[in-house]
């Protein structure tokens, strides 16, 4: 190969390399165009969106459009109370302090159009539904399925069976009597239950989910625990309800037949018994009948065991425990210190026969001064503890339609 041919080669090659070089800078360029024209067109619309997320965080937009799903049971009821407690009763301050630090629409709209001027206020329908909703779950007789009824007025009057219907066989033109059931009156009037409930200064003005939680689970607690004491073992004065144990039929209450804690073939005698007293009276012993019973009963009959060591009871273990095919709910508001000092009570009742009436709404006052019993029953005062305390009030009564619908077994010491 000649000198000149290599020059020649070597031209070339570069001449190659430079329109690659040219070839490259032009796509750059080209993609640098297209790209800052892309962002160009599209910078409206990245405005358009990020101006939207702000908006989908502000109260005015809420406002708009409705508010959002409080993010956990009982929020708004919650921050109603917490917003009232602050304020110290100022209806426009609660409601700023409800849109302000809760960013809560609807709970401030009820405070600010609330009235104050009687001392307290009324918690929305709305609200307390969340509250009633938790309570059915927590309280051991609603959580059985009572009927609900409203007493719009503070009264309620409900038929209460005292006979049965009758029937008969008869022949042809022969005179018929009437057949239908006896009934009397059972007159139902709300009585108040106020539960108190202190709440820390700090925690008022904090917007929490979980504060929204305690504040909540501490209200429906104190309700269940006064409500099921009341419901299952009320006598009925002047300001309390009449409770089950009450309205049962003293023909179904029942002694213990257990001559030891653990004798199954006793404690069966016992069960049997209190389903009979229902079936015997005419008493409809289907899916609405349940058991109620103490923690320590029930904690009893979970390791009951016959001689071969088998659980006697397994359904009790159950997430939703039964006993002889019927449901049972636990509570410690039946006493466990009845007759010699250790004897507790079982109860087997038709809960359709059981009927709450109950007012809608609930109410609420607070005060920084006012003194409570703590849970050792120490009488303290909320302003040396840095609290506030809220009373709520809920209204309601109970009754039973049928006094067989009760049965009893007393003297119970496991």
């Amino acid at each position: 190969m000649s000198e000149n041919e290599t020059v020649e080669m070597t031209e070339e090659q570069l001449n190659k390399h430079i329109a690659g070089v040219a070839s490259e800078a032009a796509s750059k360029a080209i993609e640098d165009s297209v790209g800052k024209a892309v962002e160009a067109a599209m910078e409206p619309y990245n405005k358009k969106v990020t101006d939207y997320e702000e908006k989908l965080k502000s109260v005015d937009f809420q406002k708009d459009v409705g508010d959002a799903t409080p993010k956990v049971k009982g929020q708004n009821a919650s921050q109603f109370l917490r917003a009232f407690a602050a304020s110290k009763g100022d209806p426009e301050r609660a409601a700023r302090i409800a849109k302000t630090t809760f960013g809560n629409e609807a709970v401030a709209k009820s405070l600010a159009t609330n009235d104050f001027d009687s001392g307290g206020a009324m918690i929305p329908e709305a609200f307390s539904a969340d509250v009633i909703e938790l309570l059915r779950a927590r309280a051991a007789v609603r959580s059985l399925g009572p009927r609900i009824m409203p007493m719009p007025d503070g009264q309620l009057s409900v038929p209460r069976v005292t006979g049965g219907a009758t029937a008969r066989y008869t022949g042809e033109a022969v005179a018929q009597n009437a057949s239908e059931p006896t009934f009397g009156q059972i007159r139902m009037s709300f009585k108040k239950l106020i539960a108190d409930v202190p709440m820390s200064k700090e925690l008022l003005m904090v917007n929490s989910s979980q504060v929204d939680e305690v504040v909540t689970r501490d209200t429906v607690r104190a309700l269940a625990n006064t409500e099921d004491t009341a419901f299952i073992r009320g006598d009925g004065t002047q300001f309390s309800p009449k409770g089950m144990y009450h309205w049962g039929n003293a023909a179904n209450r029942f002694t213990s037949n257990a001559s030891s804690p653990n004798d199954p073939t006793d404690i069966e005698t016992d069960i049997e018994t209190l389903v009979q007293g229902l079936g015997n009276n005419n008493v409809d012993i289907g899916p609405a009948c349940a058991f109620l019973m103490t923690f320590r009963t029930f904690s009893n009959l979970r390791k009951l065991r016959d001689t071969n060591g088998n659980l006697i009871y397994p359904e009790i273990r159950e997430a939703n425990p039964t006993l002889s095919g019927y449901r049972v709910a636990v509570t410690n508001n039946i006493p466990i210190n009845l007759g010699s000092g250790a004897e507790t009570e079982i109860y087997f009742v038709n809960m359709d026969d059981c009927i709450i009436g109950e007012m809608s709404g609930l109410m609420v006052d607070m005060s920084t001064e006012a003194a409570y019993l703590d849970s050792s029953g120490t009488l303290v005062s909320a302003w040396s503890r840095g609290e506030v305390l809220l009373q709520i009030t809920a209204r309601h009564d109970f009754a039973v339609r049928h006094d067989f619908a009760v049965a009893v077994s007393e003297g119970v010491d496991y």
